[in-house]
């Protein structure tokens, strides 16, 4: 969003923005109305329906390396909880138990994350100064999954507890425990709450506020 300038907003009839914090922000800075149209998901394939829940009873997380260690990953090697990462480049970088398999099929995706105890979401450092959601909570949301994330803005009350956040790896284990799964509700008020939150971010809700 930083290479984004003032001309090139000017020359739209309409503009969104995935995120609510920058397009009040550079709504006030430009002049140009910026509306949020934050990312979405589809409920036909996310849904809590996939699978049943803690199955695996892994924390997993999903998502290639970069070039440097990925704060969560690192958060939670920090604190000693063992995680199961899903994804390519971690050869080196990580424990080699900590690594799973490198591809994970979309469409198995919603089964991975209704199955797991806890699925991880982190945000380019970038994005979360500016308040842009990860689509991932989107889908793992829907999917019926306990979703731990670093903080952004307005997260936690946009996902109305599907989404727990932390500071600093010292809360980890403590968030993570057993007895602290119920944070995130019992199992029929996830399953609840992840197919009302389908149906209110779905494409089709989006395409139609576009439409519209």
């Amino acid at each position: 969003p930083e290479l984004i300038t003032h001309d090139e907003l000017a020359g739209f009839d309409i503009v969104f923005a995935a995120s609510n914090s920058w397009s009040e922000w550079v709504t006030n800075k430009t002049g140009t109305k910026v509306s949020p149209l934050l990312q979405c998901t589809d409920p036909k394939r996310f849904n809590p329906y996939v699978s049943e829940p803690d199955l695996t009873k892994e924390i997993i997380f999903v998502g290639n390396a970069r070039k440097r260690l990925r704060q969560i990953v690192k958060d939670f090697i920090d604190a000693q909880v063992p995680i199961k990462i899903y994804g390519k480049g971690w050869t080196g970088k990580v424990p080699q138990s900590l690594i799973g398999q490198q591809f994970i099929p979309n469409n198995e995706l919603p089964i991975r994350y209704r199955s797991s105890k806890i699925v991880l979401n982190d945000h380019r450092p970038d994005m979360r100064n500016r308040g842009f959601y990860s689509n991932r909570l989107f889908d793992a949301v829907a999917s019926g999954a306990r979703v731990l994330s670093d903080d952004v803005v307005g997260l936690e009350k946009f996902f109305e507890g599907a989404v727990i956040t932390y500071a600093d790896s010292s809360e980890l284990r403590a968030i993570c425990s057993n007895e602290n799964l119920g944070s995130w509700g019992t199992d029929d008020q996830i399953s609840d709450r992840a197919v009302a939150f389908g149906k209110r971010h779905s494409f089709e809700s989006r395409a139609l506020k576009m439409i519209q």
